[in-house]
């Protein structure tokens, strides 16, 4: 009988830790998905405004548009 249970808690050991493994994996996941979903959605911004603006001024508001992201960073609550 004592062999049983140990088979049981052995058992019960590994599967706790194969779930915290994927538990950990879908979480990593998720943040890039999420920096992904950022990126495009930078990407798509910065399109947008280029393709309005004379092409002389697009390395100035390249310049300014890195700036106001880089200055946004840090209010994001997306991250949470």
């Amino acid at each position: 009988m004592g062999s049983e249970v140990m088979a049981v808690l052995v058992d019960g050991r590994l599967l706790l830790a194969l779930a915290a493994v994927t538990v950990g994996a879908l979480k990593v996941w998720l943040q890039y998905r999420k920096a992904v979903v950022r990126e495009r959605g930078r990407t798509a911004r910065l399109r947008v405004v280029l393709h309005t603006v004379r092409p002389e001024l697009r390395a100035d508001v390249i310049t300014a548009y890195a700036s106001l992201e880089a200055a946004g960073e840090g209010t994001s609550d997306s991250d949470a």
